[in-house]
């Protein structure tokens, strides 16, 4: 099951992000295949917002939080929010390409 995760930062934390980057990085990519997507949060100028958006494929809702909870820039209180959700694809380029994924 797919769960789309959004959060955002907390005021002032530009330095502790920095800190725990590659730690945080490192726990979504040891998630080989399920780590579907995920990347920083942008304003219009193309400037980090202090958020991110992921995409996991978990066992259930339970796995997918327990997940998010061991996530470094969680551990460290870094955001402000975080909601995860389940997620199911509907259109575009990574939805052709997990449906290829499936065929037998």
């Amino acid at each position: 099951m797919l769960f789309a995760i959004f959060a955002l930062d907390r005021p002032g934390v530009e330095e502790l992000r920095a800190q725990h980057r590659q730690p945080h990085i490192d726990h979504f990519v040891a998630l080989g295949p399920g780590f579907r997507l995920g990347g920083a949060l942008m304003d219009e100028a193309g400037r980090a917002l202090g958020g991110m958006l992921a995409v996991i494929e978990a066992e259930d809702m339970e796995a997918a939080q327990r997940f998010v909870r061991e996530d470094p820039f969680v551990k460290e209180g870094l955001f402000a929010e975080v909601h995860v959700r389940p997620f199911r694809p509907g259109h575009g380029v990574w939805l052709q390409d997990e449906l290829r994924r499936a065929e037998p």
